[in-house]
């Protein structure tokens, strides 16, 4: 999908969204890329919860891309019911502010 394809169903789905009421942030639409986020399976959210210690490897990887000051899981509360402390799932997606190319940068 092209760039312009992306913003063309970006703008209808922003429309359908907002005619039902659901468009209610003060994010400008110009920076918003995608409005219907496509959800993760219930397999690949299977799998994440079966690791044993996801925070550590998402801390690595955070690391790696330079991006420092992460919360430690011990100061994070179970996502599900009688998980572990370390388990967060589902989709992320930055919003970026006034001035951020939404790129992962050196904080």
């Amino acid at each position: 999908m092209n760039i312009e394809e992306m913003q063309a169903q970006r703008d209808a789905d922003y429309e359908k969204y907002k005619a039902e009421g659901r468009i209610w942030g003060t994010v400008p639409r110009e920076k918003i890329v995608q409005i219907q986020i496509p959800r993760t399976s219930k397999e690949v959210i299977d799998r994440y919860y079966a690791l044993e210690d996801m925070s550590t490897a998402v801390s690595d990887i955070l690391d790696t891309y330079g991006i420092h000051g992460a919360v430690p899981n011990t100061c994070l509360k179970p996502v599900k019911a009688g998980s572990r402390g370390n388990s967060c799932h589902g989709p992320q997606h930055p919003v970026p502010q006034d001035g951020d190319a939404g790129t992962a940068r050196q904080r």
